[in-house]
């Protein structure tokens, strides 16, 4: 089963690593065909309001011209022809300034082309602008024609203005970028960029930008397209830019996923190393018997102190060990540790010491004779020792984890379910198993804020152990106020930071020889300061 759980893991890395790799490509791509979107977009929108910019200069300039003719409407036309002559000369853009009567031109700037005064060219009553072709004054290229009314002389003030200019601005900008350009004016086509672009297919064009805006009282729209060919072209000098970053990026992620791969993979074989460099050590915490305020035992709990790294949280190197299949090589390493510290240590044979039992050790055919030969090495003067059954992997073989669990009761050595009420096997190993002890998860010690609160579920569960006639053992006590709560309610013995820390087996031993036989010494208010301090009911 540990090979299948290896097999589906490194399977798992594997898809990660091709992930890692294909991910920053896929994002790169992604990235380049927004950005060249926008690129294209934002040269759409910078050609667009060059093109605006113009037309607006443009048409400034007609109207200036309408606006000095105005008031000149009255007057005939030879008083009139070389001012407006010199007036179109003198400013850009315009082919003719001209002025009409009744809807028929009587006076112009052009002073060789002939007039047809029977022509109507149906001018509007107001100032307007609009697009004209094949007149006299217009020639072979389409002209803009702004002109103004004026209702007294009832004639007209019209500027024309060549549209050759126009032509040709708009086709140098959009040849910069090989866009098309097109201009409409009141819905209707006023001028497009020439030539068509190369590659620039009828139907297959993209729409750059949009822009619309109101001139001379007409409306303007402003369309810029490209070929799809162009936009193609920009996302793949981008890719050509940024692909091989993407890349680079790609493959350190894969390569800094398969060191954390072979870390992990690794991990159970790191462990064995560490167990041969003597890495590993047991630090002991203090059981406290209430009843007394002695020291009444001992967990002895393991520690990973490694070189370069530092401290390694049990946390991390336990469940790790469980999953690697290396946690009942650590349990008996664990076994070694304890026989030499506890030979160093010189304390009283009454003393219980706590070991965690892992779920996988517990239903090995030998580990009865494990337990036994280690009772054994630790010689007549060893401590009680205590199995304690921790949660993180569920007991798959119940039977031959009760005849284990009868041979080592029948040899002298007591056992305990720790961390009770955390997990999800407590009450099953509860029902299952024959047990001595009920170790409380300090999760629920950790609720107790003062000793008259009421705590509803770990008053169950010490009734509990109270009426099977178990010893209860409250984990993480931290605070006096705990301390008061649990041993007004019977609670057999209590572990913490508050009666000592875990501490290597030579401060143990000055540990239990200056405060073992009175643990709470100095740790808890007088009762007489506490009477005092309590309100009156």
């Amino acid at each position: 089963m540990y090979k299948a759980f290896q097999t589906a893991r490194a399977r798992q890395w594997r898809y990660l690593a091709t992930i890692s790799v294909l991910l920053p490509v896929l994002i790169c791509l992604l990235l380049a065909w927004i950005s060249a979107q926008r690129l294209n977009a934002n040269a759409g929108s910078n050609e667009a309001a060059t093109v605006r910019h113009q037309i607006e200069r443009i048409l400034r300039e007609a109207g200036i011209a309408v606006d000095i003719m105005m008031p000149q409407l009255a007057r005939d036309c030879p008083s009139l022809q070389l001012g407006l002559a010199r007036m179109a000369s003198q400013r850009p853009y315009f082919r003719s300034l001209m002025m009409f009567e009744k809807q028929a031109p009587f006076c112009s700037s052009l002073l060789v082309t002939p007039l047809d005064s029977q022509q109507r060219w149906n001018l509007s009553f107001s100032r307007s602008l609009r697009v004209i072709e094949n007149t006299p004054v217009a020639f072979s290229y389409p002209g803009l024609l702004l002109s103004d009314y004026d209702p007294k002389t009832d004639r007209h003030a019209v500027a024309v203005v060549d549209g050759q200019y126009l032509q040709d601005m708009i086709d140098s900008v959009a040849a910069l970028d090989g866009h098309l350009i097109e201009v409409r004016i009141d819905g209707a086509p006023g001028f497009a960029s020439r030539p068509v672009p190369d590659g620039f297919v009828k139907g297959s064009e993209v729409e750059l930008w949009k822009e619309s805006f109101v001139a001379a009282g007409a409306h303007f729209v402003i369309l810029v397209e490209a070929s799809d060919r162009l936009v193609w072209a920009t996302w793949l000098r981008l890719l050509a830019a940024f692909l091989p970053a993407a890349l680079v990026i790609g493959l350190l992620l894969a390569w800094v996923l398969s060191r954390v791969q072979r870390q992990r993979l690794s991990f159970g074989e790191q462990i064995h190393a560490a167990m041969r460099a003597g890495e590993f050590y047991m630090a002991y915490q203090p059981v406290c018997e209430v009843q007394g305020a002695r020291c009444a035992g001992v967990e002895a709990l393991m520690r990973w102190e490694r070189p370069g790294y530092g401290s390694v949280s049990p946390g991390v190197f336990i469940p790790a060990a469980e999953v690697e299949g290396a946690i009942v090589a650590l349990t008996r390493h664990a076994m070694e540790l304890i026989e030499k510290d506890w030979a160093a240590m010189s304390l009283p044979s009454s003393l219980h010491m706590g070991l965690n039992i892992a779920a996988e050790h517990l239903v090995q055919p030998t580990f009865p004779e494990e337990m036994l030969a280690f009772k054994q090495r630790l010689g007549p003067t060893g401590p009680k020792l205590v199995l304690e059954l921790t949660e993180r992997s569920m007991v798959e073989d119940t039977g031959r984890a009760q005849d284990n669990i009868a041979r080592l009761r029948a040899g002298g050595m007591l056992v305990a379910i720790d961390d009770f009420g955390s997990g999800y096997c407590s009450l099953s190993y509860l029902q299952q198993f024959p047990v001595d002890f009920l170790k409380i998860d300090k999760v629920f010690v950790d609720a107790i804020v003062n000793a008259q609160q009421e705590s509803p579920i770990l008053d169950l569960i010490l009734t509990l152990g109270q009426r099977l006639q178990l010893a209860v053992v409250a984990e993480g006590v931290t605070t006096p106020a705990q301390y008061t709560y649990l041993s007004a309610r019977q609670v057999t013995y209590v572990q913490g930071y508050l009666i000592a820390r875990p501490m290597a087996a030579n401060v143990l031993a000055c540990w239990y020889l200056r405060q073992g036989q009175d643990v709470m010494a100095g740790k808890l208010p007088d009762a007489d300061e506490n009477a005092g301090s309590e309100e009156p009911a």
